[in-house]
């Protein structure tokens, strides 16, 4: 019997199409494969590892101060800015880890590992946890935890609407915000949801060098073309904010004479003229209402710190505490002090860490009280309470490795 030779013909070509379709699959598998193996090799999920607590670490309630606390155990972590112990965890890291440890004997309850980012800051406010990493050179990926078991609470990148963080900006945060500055443009995120609060572009011709964050407002001083300026922000409005009546972000922008440092943005809106030694005192307006010499006079090049606490506006420079009584813009008292005072265990009280030792000062007159020895610390170091022991470690305005607990 003779075969048709058209059904030959399509049994041939039949078997060629599926061999194609066959060979084809293959690929497109291989393919994906490929790209899924790439895209992982480059992603969160085979360079990060989350080790969270079953349990947080026990809260650690308030106690008198022994007289003479002892050292409980150290680590050569950072301490993060902001809040750095909430009940009883403390937030340490180091280049790729973020840490939290029990406040009684140092050991991680949890931590984050980012193998391929480097740890660029970490804050801790009210019990969220945010380190920021850097990618590419820009700091601009955030990722958040609990801070009493590490568990992740949100995450993010800074590159929206537009607008990225390029570089590595500048961090300051309080109980409602978390800001970035760089020389485009300063960045505030609110702490609990990781959602912008606003992202001001610095002007045409102009950079921003330095914000600092306060209650009445961002005071931001601005390198622009035809000279330096100062302005400030209102603190919470967003850049599409319509639920206030009328809502004015940028409060008041005002020309400078000479460079200033910004100090405060509380209760008293302040700058440092470095040319002329004053503190300069300004209006809701942006009007100058005072100037207070500063004697001895600090450095061109500080960093200030400032504590708010009992109608005192404690400014702390160049190794040098200053007291500025709110009501009257005058200075009320100054001392040496090789780091910058932190509210103490009342509203009335300072503590600050003075070379190998903790000072407690009176809010308004500066008198110093109880002194608990330690060891020796880098200048700049902070002192906070933690139960009845001292927790130690780097301040608001330093870079300095290392964390100490007394008990």
């Amino acid at each position: 019997m003779s075969v048709d030779p058209r059904l030959v013909a399509y049994k041939s070509r039949m078997r060629r199409l599926t061999l194609w379709y066959g060979t084809a699959v293959v690929l497109v598998i291989a393919a994906v494969v490929a790209w899924v193996v790439v895209f992982l090799s480059d992603s969160e999920v085979a360079h990060a590892a989350l080790h969270t607590a079953s349990t947080p670490a026990p809260d650690i309630s308030s106690a008198p101060t022994s007289a003479s606390p002892r050292l409980a155990w150290t680590s050569d972590d950072e301490l993060a800015i902001g809040e750095p112990f909430w009940q009883g965890t403390v937030i340490t890291f180091d280049q790729h880890t973020v840490t939290g440890r029990n406040g009684a004997d140092g050991t991680a309850t949890w931590t984050y590992t980012r193998s391929d980012l480097s740890i660029c800051e970490v804050a801790e406010e009210h019990g969220k946890t945010i380190a920021v990493f850097r990618r590419d050179h820009n700091c601009d990926e955030i990722d958040a935890f609990f801070t009493t078991t590490g568990k992740r609470a949100w995450s993010r990148t800074l590159d929206s609407d537009g607008q990225p963080t390029n570089g590595t900006p500048s961090f300051a945060v309080s109980e409602n915000t978390l800001l970035l500055t760089t020389p485009q443009q300063v960045h505030a995120i609110d702490p609990v949801g990781g959602l912008d609060r606003w992202n001001t572009l610095a002007p045409s011709g102009c950079t921003d060098v330095k914000a600092v964050l306060g209650d009445n407002g961002v005071l931001v001083t601005q390198n622009c073309r035809d000279g330096q300026y100062l302005l400030l922000r209102d603190p919470y409005a967003g850049d599409k904010d319509n639920d206030k009546p009328n809502p004015k972000l940028q409060l008041w922008r005002e020309k400078l004479a000479e460079d200033v440092v910004p100090v405060a943005a509380g209760a008293v809106i302040s700058a440092y003229e470095p040319s002329s030694g004053d503190l300069i005192i300004y209006s809701t307006t942006g009007s100058q209402s005072s100037r207070v010499p500063l004697s001895p006079r600090p450095g061109a090049s500080v960093v200030p710190n400032v504590t708010t606490t009992s109608g005192v506006d404690v400014v702390w420079m160049g190794g040098q505490a200053y007291g500025l009584v709110q009501a009257g813009q005058s200075l009320a008292w100054r001392q040496a002090l090789s780091g910058p005072p932190l509210v103490g265990s009342t509203a009335t009280d300072l503590v600050a860490v003075d070379n190998s030792s903790v000072t407690v000062l009176d809010a308004s007159t500066g008198a110093p009280g109880a002194s608990y020895p330690i060891r020796s610390t880098p200048a700049g170091s902070v002192a906070y309470y933690v139960g009845s022991g001292l927790l130690i470690g780097r301040g608001p305005t330093t870079a300095t490795t290392g964390v100490a607990m007394y008990r």
